[in-house]
């Protein structure tokens, strides 16, 4: 326990091996800070605010990483909606349109937007948390890591990949992540004691229920006993903070089933 001394009050802070990021934005049984920053919801979808931001939901600078520019063409590594500026064939610019809510689906369609015969070189980087991809309903083998694609002004080509529930242990605690999604357990959604250890099974049998307003995903385990564990993307967790039941956890503390 370390005590800091301010000219306001007596701060104490818990140091957690290895859980970085765990202060306004929680990773073990705390709540959100209160009265810190602003949430914004645009009008075309998604939202802004610090408890979007934060390090365990995400870095800022994955959607810009998810399409880099090489010289043999462009490297998709993520299927993030939106707009991708970039160079074609010939030298001309041309824009890469993808639709897609990823990181909660599993699909997205790519078009290209240009002159006339315009023509993109696309190398889709192996998905990390991805067991086959789709590009038209053909399945595409992979080459030294990378799906090769030639897209051409004005066709689509729609992309279909799995991405399944994925379990990591840490400090006797698990921690779910669902894609590029880090999950959580909410004490306002879930009504449970948050400290108290669940009984993880020897494989994952889990459902998806529908998400509820400012959630990307909502996922129901399935525990022995007939235990469920609900689970939601880390940044629609912690937004009851003004009420009792306000905790978060991120690590979850579990025991191996008999």
């Amino acid at each position: 326990m370390k005590i800091m001394k301010t000219n306001i009050t007596y701060l104490q802070k818990k140091f957690v091996k290895g859980m970085t990021f765990d202060s306004y934005s929680p990773l073990y049984d705390k709540c959100r800070g209160k009265g810190i920053g602003g949430y914004l919801e645009f009008n075309s979808g998604g939202c802004y605010g610090c408890c979007v931001a934060i390090g365990a939901a995400g870095v800022a600078l994955l959607p810009l990483m998810s399409a880099l520019s090489s010289k043999e063409g462009l490297i998709i590594s993520s299927f993030f909606n939106g707009t991708i500026k970039t160079i074609d064939t010939n030298g001309d610019l041309a824009f890469i349109k993808m639709s897609s809510n990823y990181p909660s689906s599993s699909s997205c369609k790519i078009s290209l937007e240009g002159r006339v015969g315009s023509k993109v070189n696309i190398y889709i980087k192996e998905p990390f948390n991805s067991s086959s991809l789709k590009i038209n309903d053909e399945i595409v083998s992979f080459k030294d890591g990378y799906a090769y694609i030639e897209l051409k002004q004005g066709e689509d080509v729609n992309i279909f990949f799995s991405i399944q529930l994925k379990a990591h242990y840490l400090n006797n605690k698990v921690a779910f992540t669902y894609g590029n999604l880090t999950l959580a357990e909410d004490e306002t959604k879930s009504r449970r004691d948050l400290t108290s250890p669940i009984v993880l099974p020897s494989s994952f049998d889990y459902e998806f229920v529908k998400p509820e307003k400012g959630e990307l995903v909502r996922i129901v385990l399935n525990l022995p006993n007939k235990e469920k564990l609900l689970l939601s993307d880390y940044q629609s967790c912690g937004k009851f903070y003004n009420q009792k039941n306000n905790h978060i956890n991120v690590w979850i503390n579990y025991r191996e089933a008999n």
